[in-house]
């Protein structure tokens, strides 16, 4: 079964995903402290959203796009502040967005990172792939829900 799932097109996007990832040294170092993201992301977040696509992960979005993903990584305001300076205009922040770009890159950075990871992938085996693709697409769709909410 294992060397089935191997052949799948779900299985090569797992290294498509790695591959994207560990290509950008942004992209492949990005941590709950970076500040801004300014490299193309366009290659891993096309992959992520491919992946959610062929795995059929049940989803909003129509594509993940960097703009919206860059938010999730500006600097969580002190509780004190209420307005955020980006490139010199000013934004209204409201708590509930405070914590919502943290939580969301939070999840990007500790979750997806962490599951789509060269380690990760060579680790999988016929005694684990199962659980790995189920957690995968648990995560994708969990994913989906909080990109969604987060570009609204």
């Amino acid at each position: 079964m294992f060397a089935k799932f191997q052949e799948t097109e779900e299985y090569k996007q797992y290294s498509r995903i790695v591959e994207a990832k560990e290509s950008d040294q942004e992209v492949k170092t990005v941590e709950n402290s970076t500040s801004d993201i300014n490299s193309d992301w366009t290659k891993i977040l096309h992959e992520l959203y491919q992946f959610v696509l062929i795995a059929k992960v049940p989803h909003k979005s129509k594509s993940y796009d960097q703009a919206v993903i860059r938010t999730m990584f500006f600097e969580r305001l002190q509780e004190n502040l209420q307005e955020l300076t980006f490139d010199g205009v000013k934004y209204p922040v409201s708590a509930a967005a405070n914590l919502d770009h943290w939580n969301c890159r939070n999840f990007l950075v500790l979750s997806i990172w962490e599951k789509f990871s060269s380690d990760a992938i060579n680790e999988l085996n016929a005694n684990n792939y199962k659980a790995f693709k189920t957690d995968c697409v648990k995560m994708m769709k969990d994913w989906d829900k909080r990109y969604v909410k987060h570009m609204k």
